[in-house]
């Protein structure tokens, strides 16, 4: 396992970091006001500011972002943002000049409203997803803290918001199964969810709300336990990729089993409980896997952490 630090603003923490679609590109990261273009050992912002918050559509200099949380490449041109406690989506251009607009949503005023781009409100919005199925409309999730609600919403390419399941859990972080049309979830609670497309009702996975370290599934109900899950992907067979932030881990998660494998020094090798402290990560947050199968991991502290080879 490599281990470098992104050049990132010394005063901001990463959010989000995800392969750059653009030809030459290795990755967009977010960070809590800013957004740039980057990879291993270099960096250069887009939009946003390195000092302060806000809200502001125009170029480079003028943009100001307030706690983005995520965003969802359209193209090689435009990039939707989960402005989160601006309460909107933002559109950033990228072509000649830099530019942000509004893409959905009245930025600085919150709701949970459906309808046109100017008239759609979202509330805290923090995840953005391709849906799977026709129109392949973007999955907007977003949260009402105060009800223990998350809002799965659907937001086409006009920004009209045309659909809204609310699940009573407090989700933050998706993945989904192409092959079963599934979503997988992490929780502010340290739990992972499933959710089927047809159904909409969340399942229960692994994890437990008191949060913890477990690897193995030891008789009925002992399950994989995390501390503060953020970003998941899913990589196929019934497996998951956690980035368990608290325990400064990667987790390799069986769904069949309920059990984990920490995983650190390369592709596939795991260790088992009595090497994990030689293998931790500090706090990882995101994570990506590249063009040649490496899997990137971003540390809110700016550092990237890469393990080469396929899992």
């Amino acid at each position: 396992m490599e281990e470098v630090t992104i050049p990132f603003p010394v005063n901001m923490e990463v959010s989000f970091i995800q392969e750059d679609l653009k030809p030459g590109g290795e990755a967009l990261i977010l960070g809590t006001h800013i957004i740039g273009e980057g990879g291993v050992g270099h960096w250069n912002a887009l939009a946003g500011s390195t000092t302060e918050s806000g809200f502001a559509n125009g170029d480079t200099q003028v943009t100001r972002f307030n706690n983005p949380k995520s965003f969802f490449q359209l193209d090689v041109t435009n990039v939707v943002i989960a402005d989160t406690d601006n309460n909107c989506l933002r559109l950033l251009t990228r072509s000649s000049q830099v530019m942000t607009t509004t893409f959905s949503g009245e930025c600085e005023s919150s709701g949970e409203t459906n309808g046109p781009k100017e008239a759609a409100r979202f509330m805290n919005p923090h995840y953005l997803a391709r849906d799977l199925k026709p129109p392949n409309a973007l999955i907007v999730v977003d949260a009402n803290d105060a009800d223990n609600e998350t809002h799965i919403r659907w937001v086409d390419i006009h920004g009209m918001a045309t659909q809204k399941f609310t699940v009573s859990l407090l989700l933050r972080y998706f993945t989904q199964d192409p092959s079963t049309y599934t979503l997988f979830a992490t929780t502010l609670d340290n739990q992972i969810y499933g959710i089927r497309y047809d159904e909409w009702r969340p399942l229960f996975l692994a994890g437990e709300t008191a949060g913890g370290f477990q690897e193995l599934a030891i008789g009925n109900g002992n399950l994989a336990l995390f501390q503060s899950p953020k970003q998941l992907l899913h990589i196929g067979d019934d497996t998951l990729l956690v980035a368990d932030e608290g325990n400064n881990r990667l987790r390799m998660v069986d769904l069949q089993e309920k059990k984990s494998d920490s995983i650190c020094n390369g592709g596939d090798q795991s260790l088992s409980s009595a090497d994990l402290d030689s293998c931790n990560i500090e706090s990882p947050i995101s994570l990506y896997i590249g063009k040649c199968g490496d899997v990137f991991a971003a540390s809110k502290y700016r550092k990237m952490y890469v393990i080469r080879g396929k899992l």
